[in-house]
């Protein structure tokens, strides 16, 4: 069983590394020099994806921990293989269909304010989306334990 101070150890250590994995950042870093964007709002951009990303990681460790407290293990497993199984079935069934499941995305049919608000709700929703995986098996391994 780890210490407490060894899972916050570990989870200070995950979460100033991770910051250099190229996916939190690198989108960020192209829409903006592609839009030239000043430094200065490319900075607020990141800074608000970041803290909406840091929330939904954190929500996501809560969830775990209560249902760690909550549920049987048997049954989280029940419950994550039936949303696995709905989703790829709803993907393959849209494919096997002939639906185009996503939208894409044409900038000249909008103003440039406009352009610019998409690119940000979509780096906001992409880093939104893609909770920092690194950091949940320090989430379960502290969900094994008193927290």
């Amino acid at each position: 069983m780890q210490t407490d101070a060894g899972i916050l150890s570990g989870a200070l250590i995950l979460s100033i590394l991770h910051a250099v994995i190229p996916n939190h950042w690198a989108p960020f870093v192209v829409v903006g020099n592609l839009r030239g964007w000043s430094r200065p709002k490319l900075a607020i951009v990141t800074l608000g994806a970041g803290f909406i990303h840091s929330i939904i990681t954190l929500a996501i460790g809560l969830a775990i921990a209560y249902a760690g407290l909550r549920l049987e293990s048997h049954s989280i497993e029940s419950a994550a293989a039936t949303i696995l199984i709905l989703m790829g079935s709803t993907l393959i069934a849209g494919r096997a269909l002939g639906r185009h499941l996503h939208q894409h995305f044409d900038p000249g049919k909008f103003s440039a304010a406009a352009t610019d608000a998409i690119l940000i709700s979509a780096l906001v929703g992409m880093l939104s989306l893609s909770p920092c995986a690194e950091i949940l098996p320090l989430y379960l391994l502290a969900a094994a334990g008193s927290w």
